[in-house]
């Protein structure tokens, strides 16, 4: 199935810059001058776009495989500890002050969006080390309850906010992979990187704790370790997504599910896969983005949302996705 998935993903590669507003011929970039506007189109709007496109479904889809097998739940996600939420108030207390500032390579919204992101993740960290047990369930129970506060914060900057702030806001919450430039791509790689090591590392671990914690505990495994460094480490790259793209949904829920029917639930194959179908979808996911309603442009989010609502609804009713996870890893 490597291979498949290998050459599939770079087709997509090699074919997406080329899609858009305006189709370029591929042939005709070898007869352009580095200053025409076909030439800048592709090489520094449409490559890095795909570019982050194809990291940022990685790193969505990866944490969500690893969630679903740390908190039992095939309906976890990369945003299940209020990453997203946090890092979406972040940004919209940017747009809402006017501010106009940088820092280092980073825009001002971009550096404001990973902020609020890593602040997120501090103050959980803190809530957990204060609570009297350590467990998924509290860790989960705590992101949700961030998550809730921060989207509430969000609706109170929104209402104090003009209308054009509003809007401004509204349209970098749908998520979209428009306007990124190389410096984009440059900044996720690092977070790119984390998400592939931090959670391939621990592929065997993952297998044992989605059978159970008790069974991992009896062969040896560190529960508590891997699950804190997963869960600290694959939200801490999601972060770097949100920051840069905006929080784009549904990928994590449904590359995994995917993945899941195509390969099985061993992770050391598991995660290969998810990692390079999730670039996929999200490259064409994009794609679709671009040339659904031309000349305009919908944000990827919103495609992602609409492919992934009635998957959700589909796995909450009809799939028995939750008893089979336990049941089908033979170890």
């Amino acid at each position: 199935m490597k291979l498949p998935l290998t050459v599939l993903a770079i087709l997509f590669l090699l074919v997406s810059p080329f899609l858009g507003s305006s189709l370029i011929e591929p042939l005709s970039l070898l007869s352009l001058s580095p200053a025409d506007p076909q030439n800048i189109i592709f090489w520094h709007l449409r490559v890095p776009r795909t570019i982050v496109a194809f990291m940022s479904g990685a790193i969505l889809s990866l944490a969500g495989a690893s969630f679903q097998a740390i908190f039992h739940n095939p309906l976890a996600s990369p945003y299940t500890l209020g990453v997203s939420s946090g890092s979406a108030l972040g940004a919209a207390l940017y747009i809402s002050a006017g501010w106009e500032i940088s820092w280092l390579i980073l825009p001002g919204s971009t550096a404001c969006a990973l902020f609020a992101a890593i602040c997120t993740l501090l103050l959980l960290y803190a809530l957990i080390r204060k609570a009297s047990h350590y467990s998924p369930t509290t860790l989960l129970l705590g992101g949700v309850v961030i998550s809730f506060f921060c989207a509430s914060t969000i609706l109170f900057v929104q209402f104090i906010a003009d209308a054009s702030k509003v809007f401004e806001i509204s349209r970098w919450m749908m998520g979209s992979l428009a306007n990124l430039t190389l410096k984009d791509s440059a900044l996720l790689l690092p977070f790119f990187i984390l998400a592939i090591v931090s959670s391939w590392k621990s592929a065997a671990e993952l297998d044992l704790i989605t059978v159970g914690e008790d069974f991992a505990l009896g062969k040896g495994v560190d529960v508590e370790r891997v699950i804190f460094e997963q869960l600290i480490m694959l939200s801490l790259a999601t972060a770097g997504v949100v920051s840069v793209c905006g929080p784009i949904g549904f990928v994590g829920i449904i590359v995994p599910h995917i993945c899941r029917a195509l390969v099985g639930h061993s992770h050391k194959t598991l995660l290969y896969s998810v990692a390079v179908f999730g670039g996929i979808f999200l490259v064409a996911s994009d794609a679709i983005a671009r040339l659904l309603i031309l000349p305009f442009e919908i944000p990827a989010g919103v495609i992602t949302s609409m492919i992934g609502g009635p998957f959700f609804l589909y796995v909450l009713f009809f799939s028995s996705t939750h008893g089979e996870v336990t049941k089908a890893l033979d170890t």
